[in-house]
């Protein structure tokens, strides 16, 4: 099949045009809006579980003496787990901790913000977290590390016993393996 130049502009400008606007239909209706994620918080043993939401995880501890989130997700989803994590936990939420500085697990610590007492990163996280943020101009809309360690940090929950270390550059320089001891679970990053 032969194609001549008129059928072959014709082709590519129709082609062209569907490409520059990909949301709308040929015919002229309005792209849905998509829906919001679905969000679930799955229990895995002694009051440790993980949050599902935007294609992520949070890990969380949620008990009688406090919660903690591992990772932060975005802030539309923090949200929604802060107010689980509060719902499970009387106490409140403890920490945040980031297990690196990839806005899908630090782009929600500003909705976790008002409700917790600190923010955990390693330390070469939090200096990638915040030279990335400052690079990119959205410091503003950050919630960066209180508290920051080098090669290990632990700290009591009630009755769980939680250590965060760093055993080198991994899928960032400054990525943290996050254990929660007497559950024995881990968390990580990507």
């Amino acid at each position: 099949m032969s194609v001549d130049r008129r059928q072959f502009l014709t082709t590519s400008s129709l082609a062209l045009a569907g490409a520059a606007f990909p949301g709308a239909r040929l015919w002229g209706q309005p792209a849905q809006t998509p829906a919001p994620p679905v969000t679930a918080f799955t229990d895995i043993r002694r009051n440790v579980g993980i949050f599902t939401g935007q294609g992520g995880t949070i890990g969380w501890l949620a008990g009688p003496s406090g919660a903690v989130a591992v990772d932060a997700q975005f802030p539309a989803t923090a949200k929604t787990c802060v107010e689980g994590l509060q719902q499970r936990s009387p106490k409140g939420i403890e920490l945040v901790i980031n297990t690196h500085y990839h806005g899908d697990h630090t782009g929600g610590n500003v909705a976790f913000r008002p409700a917790v007492k600190r923010i955990v990163q390693q330390e070469r996280c939090a200096k990638l977290h915040r030279e990335t943020t400052e690079k990119a101009g959205t410091a503003a809309q950050q919630a960066y590390a209180d508290v920051m360690f080098g090669e290990s940090w632990s700290q009591d929950v009630g009755d769980e016993k939680m250590w965060g270390y760093y055993y080198g550059p991994g899928h960032t320089g400054g990525d943290a393996v996050i254990e929660f001891e007497r559950a024995n679970v881990v968390h990580m990053g990507d």
